[in-house]
């Protein structure tokens, strides 16, 4: 499943990096340590570290104990940044996979793309990771 990159979501992680860089733009303090390390868009951030776009439209996973940065190639993964941007900065919507027509709703979520782990938070679904459909 691919996420369809294009010249408006390339212009937009631009502009909001380079916004981050000079403080224009509010942000954690890792997403900022995020940033200032691998010049790309913060748009998941856990434990391990955080997922970030470049303008080119690929994935790099930024690890908070080594700070160091590399793509990331696995495809959940990818899928998961690509959930969490378009969620975070709506903008970025048109990235999210297409969803095809044999697809079918997500079984464990309902097509929600959310479970619930506490009643007061609502986690990304596991199977679909977030898009509410399969296949």
């Amino acid at each position: 499943m691919d996420i369809r990159w294009n010249s408006t979501a390339s212009s937009f992680v631009r502009s909001k990096v380079d916004a981050l860089l000079r403080g224009e733009h509010a942000g954690s303090d890792v997403e900022l340590a995020a940033v200032r390390a691998t010049n790309a868009l913060p748009v998941y951030v856990d434990m391990g570290g955080a997922l970030c776009f470049t303008p080119e439209g690929c994935v790099l996973h930024y690890d908070w104990g080594s700070e160091t940065a590399g793509l990331e190639n696995d495809p959940d993964w990818i899928l998961v940044a690509a959930v969490a941007a378009a969620e975070k900065y709506p903008a970025l919507r048109d990235i999210l996979p297409a969803r095809p027509a044999t697809a079918e709703t997500c079984s464990r979520c309902n097509g929600s793309g959310r479970l619930a782990l506490t009643p007061n938070f609502l986690a990304h679904c596991g199977k679909c990771f977030g898009l509410g459909w399969v296949g």
